[in-house]
């Protein structure tokens, strides 16, 4: 068994097809912070989108997503769905990313961004799934709501300080590319 193997073995949610497409919906992603989102209803892709937020320090992240100069990864899916015309209401959110320059898959059972759940609950969204090692981490969106409030300022900084210890690879997206070339 070689070393991607492994990491599978010891990752059962690698398997996972939603989890596969939101990571590498988050290899176009543009900040450190590499994310991809699904908007998912009655088992259906109906949206999809990366991060394209890149913090710049004259432009508040607010303001960007107002003024479209870009958007978290849950947003774009939510445009995409909206784009393609679907009906989204009571539709789930699968969201999934890893930190580029910390060499980290975001695993936590908290969803931490606190920009995005105020649009996601104008359009009836139900869920947020997060991923763990196991699998993914069903969050009511009034409760990732309420609980993303205690990531407000030094969002990058609290994020890593709650990611699930242990899954800290070298070169991290080298590897997850790797393990998703593999036949599984």
């Amino acid at each position: 068994m070689n070393r991607n193997e492994k990491i599978i073995q010891r990752i059962p949610i690698l398997k996972d097809e939603y989890f596969r497409k939101c990571i590498q919906l988050a290899f176009n992603s543009k900040g450190e912070e590499s994310y991809g989102s699904l908007l998912v209803k009655n088992d259906k892709i109906m949206g999809e989108g990366f991060n394209r937020a890149t913090v710049h320090k004259k432009f508040k992240l607010e303001r960007k997503i107002r003024q479209g100069y870009c958007n978290h990864a849950e947003v774009e899916a939510l445009l995409d769905s909206i784009d393609n015309l679907y009906d989204v209401f009571y539709g789930d959110l699968y969201c999934a990313g890893y930190f580029l320059n910390e060499d980290r898959i975001f695993f936590q059972t908290k969803y931490t961004c606190t920009i995005c759940p105020s649009h996601l609950e104008k359009y009836g969204i139900r869920n947020i799934f997060i991923p763990t090692p196991k699998g993914w981490f069903r969050r009511p969106l009034d409760e990732a709501k309420e609980e993303a409030k205690e990531f407000r300022g030094g969002t990058h900084k609290k994020r890593l300080e709650h990611c699930i210890k242990g899954y800290k690879f070298k070169n991290t997206e080298k590897t997850l590319k790797e393990i998703f070339e593999l036949k599984l």
